[in-house]
């Protein structure tokens, strides 16, 4: 029995490229490994102060509740059920599922990699570390009777894992220890990590692991695939201070992700693609003394084409998404500058529009508010609005589309379910008209459930009038 989660801790840990200066000795690199990698781990576990410096969601859950059961599943799920929808399930083989498990050890991650890997006898000099079989094709051993009596080297595996020539590379930036993982015959560096006592950073660059790729595949006799690799991504781990930590992810360079069968090209409808241009996408920061957050968004204009030689290729443009949320203990949970970009938000279904939807477009794309127990502030206001090709996406009409949700003033949470208009106004626009509402200051608004017998489907019927 092989063991992978040796070999996949190696490769999620050991990365890409050590820039410049001389290569720390082996006890220098476990000495810091050791001292390091526990402060950061420990720093980041007393930021979330136990969940306090995250803003609890039982604070505005009559607000959440009663916007549920006012809007129903019309009013949004025609962004989230048909992006979803089509997305997800053809990406689902690219996208693995997150691990669960226990907060990260760093004492117990810091032990197994200088017992394992950063060993004297690993050390091939100037830095670089060989990465053994062992850790990878170990296997097994039973006995006649099916009871398992130690493990041996596996000889077909050590001889493919030969062919990677994985081997980690470190160096010293700036007291900050960078670990390069290395593969391939010349030795191409398509991962980065880098580790101080205040930083753990995860980079990956595509043009190295495309590099690496068409190196590898022709060793194990397979045919380099029609791809092409661009750009550069890093995750950071960043302490801030006592019990004060941000992680964050951003794409350094562009990325651009394609794929397609031998002979198609990159460029054409039956090829796979993926853009996102240089960006800070997300910073999560929390502060365990003062129980604080601050949450930054800030996706560049991103494009995905999915190809179908069915139904045509499916293709999602996104403007960009921006939000600056904070939140400090006992205080509200403040929005600023939420956006969905400086444009829509669109899916083409071979080349034809399938979905439209724009955030704010008469007041600059974006807006700001607050939650303050169960009561939402916004300023100027949202308007959002929708459009959906039902056939084009091959499904049936449903009851009425929900075409415009439009929230001035406050919207505020109530026991019975129902939503309070507070110092402004609440309209849903929907196609055929009869089925939407308006409200202003001092209604309420009431969803329930209701069945058409024509078309043999559920919706929410919507109902106005004074708050009780």
């Amino acid at each position: 029995m092989y063991r992978p989660s040796s070999s996949l801790f190696v490769l999620s840990f050991v990365g890409l490229v050590g820039c410049g200066s001389d290569a720390p000795p082996p006890d220098e690199v476990r000495a810091r490994i050791a001292k390091d990698l526990v402060a950061v781990a420990d720093t980041a576990e007393a930021s979330r102060a136990d969940g306090a410096s995250l803003p609890d969601t039982t604070q505005f859950a009559l607000l959440q509740g009663a916007l549920s059961s006012v809007t129903g599943s019309a009013a949004f799920d025609t962004i989230s059920t048909e992006v979803s929808a089509r997305m997800a399930p053809r990406m689902s083989n690219l996208l693995a599922p997150p691990a669960e498990g226990d907060p990260f050890d760093g004492a117990a991650a810091a032990q197994w990699l200088n017992d394992n890997l950063f060993t004297n006898a690993n050390h091939a000099g100037d830095g670089v570390y060989n990465v053994p079989a062992s850790l990878v094709c170990m296997e097994t051993v039973y006995d006649d009777n099916g009871i398992a009596t130690g493990e041996a080297l596996d000889p077909a595996c050590a001889q493919a894992f030969a062919k990677i020539q994985l081997r980690i590379r470190v160096s010293d930036d700036d007291d900050v220890l960078k670990f390069a993982l290395q593969i391939g015959p010349h030795h191409d560096e398509p991962l980065e990590v880098g580790l101080s006592a205040t930083l753990l950073s995860l980079s990956v660059d595509l043009d190295e692991l495309e590099a690496a790729a068409r190196a590898l595949l022709p060793k194990f006799g397979e045919e380099v695939p029609n791809f092409a690799l661009d750009g550069k991504a890093t995750a950071k781990l960043e302490v801030l201070g006592a019990a004060a930590a941000r992680v964050s992810f951003g794409i350094d360079r562009g990325i651009s992700v394609r794929f397609a069968d031998p002979g198609e090209s990159l460029a054409g409808p039956n090829a796979f693609e993926f853009s996102s241009r240089a960006a800070n996408v997300f910073s999560l920061a929390l502060d365990g003394n003062v129980r604080s957050m601050e949450l930054l968004a800030g996706l560049g204009e991103t494009h995905a084409k999915i190809p179908d030689q069915i139904d045509g290729p499916t293709e999602l443009n996104l403007a960009g998404l921006t939000a600056e949320l904070s939140y400090a203990d006992g205080q509200p949970l403040k929005i600023k500058n939420f956006s969905l970009g400086q444009g829509p938000l669109s899916v083409l279904v071979d080349g034809q529009p399938a979905l439209h939807a724009e955030l704010n477009p008469s007041d600059g794309h974006a807006f700001h508010g607050q939650i303050t127990g169960d009561l939402l502030e916004v300023s100027p206001r949202i308007d959002f609005r929708t459009q959906t090709n039902h056939a084009l996406l091959g499904e049936a009409e449903p009851v009425y589309d929900v075409r415009r949700v439009l929230i001035e003033g406050g919207l505020r949470g109530r026991a019975d379910d129902s939503v309070e208009v507070v110092g402004g106004r609440f309209e849903i626009e929907t196609n055929p008209t009869t089925y939407g509402f308006a409200a202003v200051a001092n209604q309420c608004v009431r969803g329930t459930e209701a069945y058409d017998t024509t078309r043999g489907a559920y919706y929410t019927q919507f109902t106005v009038g004074a708050c009780n």
